[in-house]
């Protein structure tokens, strides 16, 4: 059996989701980069690194993200699909039962593998930025979807809480 993962889906705002931090695989990642020069220096290098990210995302146009690879898949039937598994596997699904409906989602095979990838290898947030995925999440972001599996996390009291949420908008 699968790791359990919580089921709970909560909206969130698409101007507050995650900045990307080092967008380092990103098309447009020169950009980031420039944006990173021109900040002042700061002991806090991730709010300085997430302050590129912002000005980042305010920038990118159509045209961009139509040159970069991570937008180019159907992220809007990806994330529209991962909620429908979400809420058709219920509270008491793990990893594997996400898994297994995936596989037999009438998506095409490159959405079929973006969708897998939420569930097996899932976007994550935490602290107010990303732990992984930041180059899927900013597909999501801005795929027109109204929401999308992501994993988010934060620790309280020394315990890890995760659950799955929608970050979606952009």
């Amino acid at each position: 059996m699968g790791r359990r993962v919580p089921a709970r889906l909560r909206g969130t705002p698409g101007d507050r989701a995650a900045a990307p931090h080092n967008p380092a695989r990103c098309a447009h990642h020169a950009r980031f980069d420039q944006i990173l020069a021109g900040l002042p220096e700061s002991d806090d290098w991730l709010e300085r690194d997430l302050e590129a990210g912002r000005i980042f995302l305010e920038q990118l146009r159509p045209e961009d993200l139509a040159r970069c690879r991570y937008h180019r898949d159907d992220w809007r039937a990806v994330a529209n699909e991962s909620v429908r598994i979400l809420e058709a596997c219920g509270d008491r699904a793990d990893t594997d039962d996400y898994l297994k409906a995936a596989e037999l989602s009438a998506l095409g095979e490159t959405e079929k593998l973006c969708l897998e990838s939420l569930f097996s290898d899932p976007v994550c947030i935490g602290g107010g930025s990303y732990t992984n995925g930041q180059h899927r999440g900013c597909a999501l972001r801005f795929s027109g979807a109204e929401r999308a599996a992501i994993h988010t996390s934060d620790e309280s009291l020394g315990v890890l809480c995760t659950d799955w949420t929608y970050q979606g908008g952009g």
